[in-house]
């Protein structure tokens, strides 16, 4: 049976991995300057400008929660998010009453339970870091991320200001170019992320503007975050692999672990960034599509 915050609240995300977020704390308030003289009761308070919002949230990683229908929570998702907490220190959370928001991931810890077999728990510390998060109008976001971009660059143009260039055909351009043929995951993680860097410019574009972009801004805002979750849908069959000891990208690929087929060296390559495919350095972290 559906709650009021499944009907109302988007789940939490982080670049675009969606999951299932409880005990969640989020902090605000304003800095201040006290100005008191000697002998004097009390104090003149002056207040100098809002604080950083800081969200600390337990990450639910657990098979069979009720109400939840996205990807296999653990080991699927729990790949993905702990795979963007730690390459992308910096990065765009979804926050169920905040929107969306630019964060630096403080803190993870992670939990396991020998009794509980289901998965794993993370608690996340954040930060925002350019004050742009506030209360969200509420309503459901079950849209599929393609209907959902095509949908929030519609309300761009329409609530555009004048003189902002259209942002639709971009969007266009990008959605048919992905869906003319299979892309390798770099071809496509750099064409949306592209398109992600030209949302960010319109909205600092208007940062300074009056209140009447309001739901300008809004609606950018709604377009970055569909396209961050786009590009995570792109990702769902990555998977990542840690070079044991220093060899060449073939014998990485003839890893049982990876491919089993030193053959499929080229596919590592067009994946990640190597500059000398016949010597990778033990450490080295590759992602493996497929």
């Amino acid at each position: 049976m559906a709650d009021d915050f499944t009907t109302n609240l988007a789940p939490f995300a982080y670049e675009g991995v969606e999951f299932p977020g409880d005990d969640v704390s989020t902090g605000f308030g304003h800095d201040s300057a006290k100005h008191q003289g000697y002998g004097m009761r009390g104090a003149d308070i002056e207040t100098t400008g809002p604080k950083p919002v800081s969200v600390t949230l337990r990450a639910v990683l657990k098979n069979g929660l009720r109400g939840w229908t996205g990807p296999t929570l653990f080991p699927t998702q729990y790949a993905r998010l702990l795979r963007a907490l730690e390459t992308r220190p910096e990065g765009y959370l979804t926050h169920p009453t905040r929107g969306l928001m630019s964060v630096h991931v403080d803190d993870v810890k992670e939990a396991l339970n020998s009794r509980e077999r289901r998965g794993v728990e993370l608690t996340i510390a954040v930060t925002e870091q350019r004050g742009e998060s506030e209360l969200l109008d509420f309503a459901p976001t079950s849209t599929a991320p393609d209907a959902a971009m095509e949908s929030a660059a519609a309300e761009v143009d329409a609530l555009a200001p004048a003189g902002a260039a259209p942002i639709t055909p971009r969007v266009n351009d990008v959605l048919t170019y992905l869906d003319a043929s299979p892309r390798t995951y770099l071809d496509t993680a750099s064409r949306l992320t592209a398109l992600v860097s030209t949302i960010e410019a319109a909205d600092l574009a208007i940062a300074a503007a009056p209140a009447s972009t309001h739901a300008y801004r809004a609606a950018l805002r709604s377009l970055l975050a569909s396209t961050l979750a786009y590009r995570d849908r792109y990702s769902r069959g990555l998977r990542t692999v840690v070079v044991p000891v220093e060899m060449s990208l073939a014998r990485v690929a003839a890893l049982r672990e990876v491919y089993g087929d030193p053959r499929r060296a080229a596919e590592l390559l067009r994946a990640n960034a190597i500059s000398d495919p016949s010597r990778i350095p033990a450490g080295t972290r590759l992602t493996v599509v497929g």
